[in-house]
């Protein structure tokens, strides 16, 4: 039960903080790859114990190198009841807080012992101020918004990434 609201803590974290101020050498390298590009990125994290099963699904649209959506698809499969109970009700906690922020969707369903968390970010026209304000991070500019450094992140927490 703990390993779960670990995993929750670190993807909220990740889905609401996209800067990660890392001075990997492969970060330095991607920086380049996508300056002055536009493209499509899915990245893909699973996660497996004897208490649950987390596939998540990450797919960003950039141009110029810098992000501007985010669509993502998280399943998590349990087969303790009391444990998607409470793993629906942290999901509806931390993502209440952006029913009133424009350009910020999401969506939370499910069906026997599987919670589908959907989530879709534009980033193009969001105001960046009240994304932050709202999220509680620091404040959140364009160039937290570059491609390598979203891609650093997904890659922090293990997950999988392919251009398209």
């Amino acid at each position: 039960m703990k390993k779960l609201f670990l995993l929750i803590l670190c993807i909220f974290s990740f889905i609401f903080c996209t800067s990660c101020d890392n001075k990997d050498d492969d970060i330095e390298s991607t920086t380049d790859k996508y300056e002055g590009k536009s493209g499509k990125i899915t990245c893909k994290l699973e996660t497996n114990t004897q208490e649950f099963n987390f596939i998540g699904t990450y797919n960003i649209t950039y141009e110029d190198g810098y992000v501007t959506e985010t669509y993502t698809r998280e399943v998590m499969n349990m087969s303790d009841n009391a444990s998607i109970d409470k793993y629906i009700e942290s999901l509806k906690s931390e993502y209440s807080k952006y029913d009133n922020l424009e350009h910020y969707e999401y969506s939370i369903n499910s069906s026997s012992n599987k919670v589908i968390n959907n989530s879709y970010i534009d980033y193009k026209n969001i105001d960046l101020e009240d994304l932050s304000r709202v999220s509680g991070d620091n404040k959140i500019e364009k160039n937290d918004l570059r491609v390598s450094k979203t891609l650093a992140s997904y890659k922090i927490l293990g997950a999988k990434c392919e251009e398209e």
